[in-house]
């Protein structure tokens, strides 16, 4: 007896094997589209971090935002992009011409790619350092911000970059911060002497640091005697 070729078993098991390869086909498409879009969006970024520029204009931020947006739309797990539009958006905020709603909205989003950014990795310090500056924008010291200021400190201790970010953000919240914040402040900014000396010594002039700063420089006289006096003017 002939035996029949498309028998319901063997139908059913090929419907399962098409509809896993399409399924298959169209996540590896979507990560696809969001890596271009990504790279779309990192592009522009890279051009406007190597303009030294801040009050860009409209046309120009549209299309960087509308390709990170999208990329995040497609593979809303990727930390990396959030991030990303995390910083943009702290660029944007330097705009002067942005109307008070405008700035509202763009707070709003950009604190919360911070955080999906930070979530997505967090012993990234670059991440929490980003975060860190969103919740001095948006003025909210609290438990987050304590935190943010912490990891900067422990995951990025020799990560220049980060250091200096945690000394301008403790420094114009000094007053609300606690015995153990502003520990993590002076030591970021001792930290930095040891980095960057020129320019965490300048930052740390501008600030008003100096006292606290010197008063932790017990044990290194030599670095107390070459920086404590000009750090103090």
């Amino acid at each position: 007896m002939k035996e029949k070729s498309g028998s319901p078993l063997r139908c059913g098991l090929c419907l399962i094997v098409t509809l896993a390869l399409c399924a298959s086909s169209y996540a590896a498409l979507k990560r696809s589209w969001a890596a271009f879009q990504a790279d779309a969006g990192e592009a522009w970024l890279q051009s406007w971090r190597e303009t030294k520029e801040r009050a860009m204009p409209f046309e120009d931020w549209n299309i960087g935002h509308e390709a990170l947006r999208h990329s995040i739309e497609q593979d809303s797990q990727n930390a990396w992009h959030h991030d990303d539009l995390s910083q943009m958006m702290l660029w944007r905020m330097n705009d002067p011409r942005l109307k008070p709603a405008e700035r509202l909205k763009i707070a709003e989003e950009g604190l919360e790619h911070a955080r999906q950014g930070v979530a997505g990795r967090p012993a990234w310090p670059y991440a929490w350092a980003g975060l860190l500056q969103w919740k001095a924008l948006v003025v909210e010291i609290d438990d987050e911000f304590r935190l943010s200021l912490e990891r900067c400190n422990t995951l990025g201790p020799w990560e220049t970059p980060v250091q200096q970010i945690a000394v301008q953000v403790g420094s114009a919240y000094w007053d609300r911060l606690n015995e153990t914040d502003r520990a993590s402040v002076t030591g970021a900014a001792l930290r930095g002497l040891a980095q960057q000396e020129p320019q965490m010594a300048t930052i740390i002039s501008q600030t008003g640091l100096g006292d606290a700063v010197c008063a932790k420089l017990g044990s290194s006289p030599q670095l107390a005697d070459r920086y404590c006096e000009r750090l103090k003017d």
